[in-house]
């Protein structure tokens, strides 16, 4: 712990702290702290690890935009984060009831064919 403290204001100098700081390791279990860990993520995709590929792109797009130029989802729903990998079209966010929960999933499935939908949707409590 003393040569962490030691350590850490001369790897701020050199700039070289970010990836220390964001990659905090517990000593005892070789896991991520929770600090290191991305906040709201349950585990799921981000969107950095999105696939590379210009048609997963593309397709996480339409179903993005299909959802968003929509004026009968919410403005809540219209936030909902769209990502494709690996055939799996992940679906994560908040809705404002069990109906729109479903017109998401059916409007996705309809753009995304036969990929896999993991639906991550949480529908807010009135």
């Amino acid at each position: 712990m003393k040569r962490t403290a030691l350590l850490l204001p001369v790897l701020l100098l050199c700039g070289l702290a970010g990836p220390v700081l964001t990659r905090a390791l517990d000593t005892r279990t070789g896991m991520a702290t929770p600090s290191a860990q991305s906040a709201g993520n349950k585990g799921g995709m981000t969107r950095a690890s999105q696939s590379d590929s210009h048609k997963d792109a593309a397709l996480a797009e339409r179903i993005r935009q299909a959802i968003v130029k929509d004026n009968n989802f919410s403005a809540i729903a219209k936030n909902v984060k769209v990502l494709f990998k690996d055939g799996i079209v992940t679906l994560r966010g908040s809705v404002r009831n069990d109906q729109e929960k479903a017109e998401i999933i059916t409007r996705t499935r309809r753009i995304a064919g036969t990929a896999k939908i993991d639906d991550q949707l949480d529908i807010l409590d009135n």
